[in-house]
């Protein structure tokens, strides 16, 4: 996967500009379970399809979808205040509309 090799690529890089980080540690901080699953969510694919691409339960795919959808508001907002990259921040809205949709994003009867 692309993005787990920039993640080593950058690693790698930290350790060569001398920072100390375990690798366990680096791993932590990106967990790419879900960047299948969020990718085929986000192309319209059902529920019970990405569910077939991940052995994560579904309360927590559910929560990763909602997490990503928080990520991409707060970066577009944070470009608007700086100013820049209309086309990047007009892609996030359109990506996250595009996960913002069905079982994932309906209200919850617990939170009612």
């Amino acid at each position: 996967m692309q993005a787990e090799g920039i993640h080593t690529n950058y690693l790698i890089e930290q350790k060569r500009e001398g920072l100390r980080i375990a690798d366990e540690d680096w791993w932590r901080l990106c967990n790419f379970d879900l960047s299948l699953v969020a990718y085929e969510w986000a192309r319209g694919a059902s529920f019970s399809e990405v569910m077939r691409l991940t052995t994560l339960h579904e309360g927590s795919v559910v929560r990763g979808l909602l997490r990503l959808d928080e990520l991409l508001r707060k970066l577009g907002q944070a470009l608007k205040l700086i100013g820049t990259h209309d086309s990047l921040s007009e892609d996030l809205h359109l990506l996250s509309n595009s996960i913002r949709r069905d079982i994932v994003f309906a209200t919850s009867l617990y939170l009612q």
